[in-house]
């Protein structure tokens, strides 16, 4: 065997235990770590409005029954304030009778027509202004049925408010009480085992224990994974590993074993979607407060993140060359081995992707979290097919694959060029990890990517000798993750000065005194909340106009993990970072959502709402 190849099968034994170990981390990490609902995804804040109230001012409704014995009839009233309207597609009807559960799907709620209107958030949608009536039969009871009735709508201004439920009792003699949350999920809790589960007289309710299932809205989230995941291509943590496999491309003339290696690195960043799904779903099934992103929590996994980013680098800087390892190249090897390479490279991308997720998937992510199993973890997959579709287009379509430049010198030099970033990213994540662990740990790993620059020197060399030392250094590389160092967690960062940490009871006791609160969930290894931070959140003339309306700017750190800030994240549906809150001062009122990639434009007429409103 020649040396080269000699070392080539050293460097895949370097770098695909090291790829497995940060996958394996994502899950038996997390367990240990962690000892082991919602609002509408696209319900955001729009721009300016002049003045905001409280949801249960603007939107009210009542319930009117009318028949007997088994052939009665029921419709809610919904009506609500001018210059306000209700989503046809928001309106739910669930109840609890004859201690079995059911209701109607939106799609089978008989509503008349309602006014079109291009949605900046739905698209092409019906809505209704001034009143709706919603008509819907009741199913046969003995006794009392529990109704909950659900609708969702937004302020011509810009304003849209989350999905509101209100919650009524229907006696046998058709009169009928509002009740609160509380009454009717003691109902619901109290069906057993055997009628917790929908009604079969509502099929469709199948797909969601507490929520009637909406075909459209599905259609319409696996739209918007897709595109997420098309978007992730470009992200400066996954453009380097996507340019490896684009520039093996360009160089494969056998057009049948591009293809193959097309479909291997789409099952592989599918696949590695599902399983980090898979894991974060099982983990909160188990009970434990968790969201996407958990992984970035653990200072063992960032420091593995750290170790594969700075060999990506030294690989495309030419230190070394993984192109015919782990990536598999289509040439060098058999057509076996380019296809596992070619998998391979889809789990990398799935792994270096999870710093720069967040803007893409939390909307899609948080609708994923409300779901059964298979309906959340088809939505993760969504995201892995758009993740993939560009390498499918190249391989698949002729004309895409032509636009691709000529193989040539500088293929090499743009090769070279993409170890920057990924360096750079490296020294990110050191950052990341020094805010989580310390100092001492940032020390401790920058020790371990000497030691790992030092394992592939010796790895290369090709004598027996040499390859000893370099898998005893490469052991040793590995093992200094798990020191002390590492391992043991600081307190959590006190938020800069004229902030206030949040927690929950801070929270409660400032909205009590009637005090607007702005709350920004945020995290040291979140892209996206530190491109806001500094461009919008932390200017003069932001903080001043925060300080000069008197709200209380209020940080929840998530660079560890913490509870109270999961449960938060939970309520308004979002399964990851960053989620900005406005708080108007009024005790009850709803938070205004803010969008996640925000504009000084955007943060300034929220405060200026706030204004309005105290005012």
């Amino acid at each position: 065997m020649r040396s080269s190849d000699m070392s080539t099968d050293y460097q895949r034994l370097l770098l695909t235990p090291l790829l497995l170990l940060i996958m394996l981390l994502a899950t038996q990490n997390a367990m240990a770590q962690f000892g082991g609902n919602s609002d509408d995804p696209f319900a955001q804040a729009g721009a300016a409005q002049d003045e905001f109230l409280p949801v249960e001012e603007v939107y009210q409704a009542n319930v009117d029954v009318s028949g007997s014995n088994n052939q009665r009839e029921g419709a809610v009233i919904w009506q609500f304030l001018d210059a306000h309207y209700l989503y046809r597609h928001g309106f739910t009807i669930e109840w609890i009778a004859n201690g079995k559960s059911g209701g109607i799907a939106n799609t089978d709620l008989m509503i008349d027509d309602g006014i079109k209107k291009d949605d900046p958030y739905f698209g092409p949608v019906q809505v209704y202004y001034n009143q709706s009536v919603v008509p819907f039969p009741l199913p046969a009871s003995d006794g009392p049925i529990f109704l909950a009735t659900t609708s969702q709508g937004c302020a011509d201004a810009g304003l849209c408010y989350p999905p509101y439920t209100l919650y009524f009792r229907i006696d046998t003699d058709n009169s009928v009480r509002s009740i609160n949350a509380d009454t009717y999920h003691t109902a619901a809790n109290q069906l057993g085992d055997d009628t917790s589960a929908q009604s079969t007289d509502n099929p469709t309710s199948l797909f969601n224990a507490t929520t009637a299932f909406s075909w459209e809205k599905y259609a319409l989230i696996l739209l918007f994974a897709v595109i997420g995941g098309l978007i992730l291509n470009i992200m400066p943590c996954v453009l380097p590993v996507l340019s490896m496999k684009v520039f093996q491309l360009a160089n494969n003339q056998d057009h049948r074993d591009a293809k193959a290696q097309s479909l291997a690195y789409a099952a592989g960043v599918v696949l590695s979607f599902v399983a980090i799904a898979a894991t974060m779903l099982g983990i909160r099934e188990s009970g434990e407060a968790i969201g996407w992103g958990f992984q970035l929590q653990s200072p063992l996994f960032v420091s593995f993140l750290v170790y594969l980013f700075f060999a990506l680098g030294l690989s495309m800087a030419g230190f070394f060359d993984i192109g015919t390892g782990l990536m598999g190249s289509g040439q060098a090897l058999t057509q076996r081995s380019g296809v596992q390479g070619a998998f391979f490279t889809g789990v990398l991308a799935v792994v270096v992707a999870s710093p720069c997720t967040a803007p893409f998937m939390g909307s899609a992510l948080g609708f994923a979290l409300t779901q059964p199993t298979v309906v959340a973890l088809s939505i993760f997959a969504a995201l892995g097919v758009g993740m993939a579709l560009p390498i499918a287009l190249i391989s698949f379509v002729p004309a895409t694959a032509r636009l691709l430049p000529k193989p040539g010198l500088w293929m090499e030099r743009a090769k070279q060029f993409f170890a920057f970033p990924l360096f750079i990213t490296a020294i990110w994540l050191l950052w990341v990890l020094g805010n989580q662990a310390g100092i001492n740990a940032v020390g401790v790993i920058l020790i371990g990517c000497v030691l790992l620059a030092m394992a592939i020197w010796f790895l290369r060399l090709g004598s027996a000798g040499s390859k000893v030392a370099g898998l005893v250094i490469l052991l040793a590389t590995l093992a200094a993750p798990l020191s002390d160092y590492v391992q043991n967690l600081p307190a959590a960062n006190k938020p800069a000065a004229g902030h206030v940490a949040f927690t929950q009871s801070k929270l409660d006791q400032l909205r009590a005194e009637g005090t607007p609160v702005f709350v920004d969930l945020t995290a040291d290894w979140c892209i996206t909340c530190l491109a806001n931070e500094s461009s919008t959140l932390n200017t003069v003339e932001v903080q001043q106009a925060f300080k000069d309306a008197g709200i209380v700017y209020m940080v929840g750190d998530w660079t560890q993990p913490n509870p109270e800030i999961t449960a938060l994240l939970d309520e308004y549906n979002r399964s990851g970072i960053p989620l900005y809150l406005m708080y108007p001062p009024i005790a009850n009122a709803p938070a205004v959502i803010l969008p996640q990639i925000l504009s000084k434009g955007a943060i300034l007429d929220a405060i200026k709402n706030v204004i309005v409103s105290n005012n």
